[in-house]
């Protein structure tokens, strides 16, 4: 009897070692896979400044409001022109990240202009960002427009 029931408590053991080994691998593996686009990382203001990285050829930024566990962020785009004078900015935007990258539509910005656009998320804290506009409205006096330039986080 002592026997059976040894050979049976031995047998729940390994398994139930079996299932946890078995999560803990699963767990690990998804932690890993993203694990430096995160909040603490990637939350906040990124900018580009112009050509000569000063306020008078214009600036691009890209405010990052959250970017959740399952991969999705929230972010809106805005664009200035020389001197400072605000130019475009789109609403709060959501978009999936998928590997280092998050794809996006915005349907209209402050000027109704419509575009689409890719984040590339590097793991030194920086972001490269692309965007092209697919529709000019009769109201258009810039472009939110860029290709593939780097932003790095403000300081503020």
């Amino acid at each position: 009897m002592k026997r059976k029931l040894f050979s049976m408590l031995m047998l729940l053991v390994i398994l139930v070692g079996a299932i946890l080994m078995q999560n803990s691998i699963n767990v690990q593996a998804v932690s890993k896979k993203n694990s430096y686009i995160s909040n603490k990382k990637f939350r906040g203001t990124f900018e580009y400044k112009g050509e000569k990285r000063n306020w008078k050829k214009g600036w691009y930024s890209v405010i990052i409001h959250k970017i959740t566990k399952n991969g999705k962020i929230r972010f809106n785009l805005d664009r200035g022109g020389r001197n400072a004078s605000p130019l475009y900015g789109t609403d709060v935007l959501t978009a999936r990240i998928k590997g280092n990258k998050a794809k996006f539509t915005y349907k209209e910005d402050g000027w109704g202009n419509k575009g689409k656009g890719t984040i590339v998320f590097n793991k030194n804290g920086t972001i490269y960002l692309t965007v092209k506009q697919t529709y000019t409205s009769a109201w258009n006096r810039s472009t939110l427009e860029i290709s593939k330039t780097i932003f790095k986080k403000s300081r503020k």
